[in-house]
């Protein structure tokens, strides 16, 4: 049996055993939707898939040659650069984590 299910069934059964079987039925009717509904459970799927994209289309490396181009002649480029691709990679992917990671290994290859 999956570990999901088997955690399932054991909720089932100790919420039926403290409660009643209509209970049981609202929590298993309104919970799955609760859980489904939280915003931190959607907001990963997307953005998995926009770091494949930009993984196999090196749209990270692009941009952040459009970034050190457009600021190639003011003295720190480079960490402007790293800020300005940093400021439209997080604009677009809403991840900060992922977003310090990517402008990192990009502009450490400059």
């Amino acid at each position: 049996m999956p570990i999901g299910f088997g955690m399932a069934l054991v909720g089932f059964v100790g919420v039926w055993y403290f409660t009643s079987i209509p209970a049981v039925i609202n929590i298993t009717a309104t919970v799955p939707y609760d859980v489904m509904a939280n915003y931190g459970f959607w907001r990963p799927p997307p953005f998995l898939f926009f770091g494949a994209v930009c993984k196999n289309s090196d749209m990270g490396k692009d941009l952040f040659d459009m970034a050190y181009k457009w600021m190639g002649r003011i003295p720190g480029a480079l960490a402007l650069a790293c800020l300005v691709e940093g400021t439209i990679f997080g604009a677009i992917s809403s991840s900060g984590i992922a977003t310090i990671i990517t402008v990192g290994k990009v502009s450490l290859r400059r």
